[in-house]
């Protein structure tokens, strides 16, 4: 073996060695940060899902309404105008799904959708 090659080969264990000791130091529930004498504090935390709605209310909506515009305008290149309407069909329903499931009546979803056809209700 070459002295080239022998050298990439202890490089390549090294890594792998240090990867597996990062794993393991994660990993590892023997490792926790102690206060005093090794008094470990915890705190109770009950969980929620308010974080997750205010996320998904503030970032995904807008995301995947951008994602869906790329794609769209990628049919519209295509001169597929099928797909595109079926593709803005579903984003709707999805949208009105969507608005359902952060609590939105499904009066207000109703009337939104109606508006979409420049009707007002009564």
């Amino acid at each position: 073996m070459h002295l080239r090659t022998r050298v990439q080969t202890l490089r390549s264990v090294l890594r792998q060695h240090i990867a597996r000791h990062q794993l393991h130091a994660a990993t590892s529930p023997h490792r926790l940060p102690a206060l005093g004498g090794g008094l470990v504090v915890t705190a109770a935390v009950a969980p929620t899902t308010g974080g997750i709605t205010t996320w998904l209310g503030a970032n995904a909506l807008p995301l995947g309404i951008a994602l869906v515009g790329v794609v769209l305008l990628f049919n519209a290149r295509k001169k597929d105008h099928s797909a595109t309407v079926q593709i803005v069909a579903g984003v709707i329903v999805a949208v009105m799904v969507f608005a359902l499931s952060f609590g939105t009546t499904a009066q207000q979803v109703g009337t939104w959708a109606v508006s979409l056809f420049g009707v007002t209700p009564s």
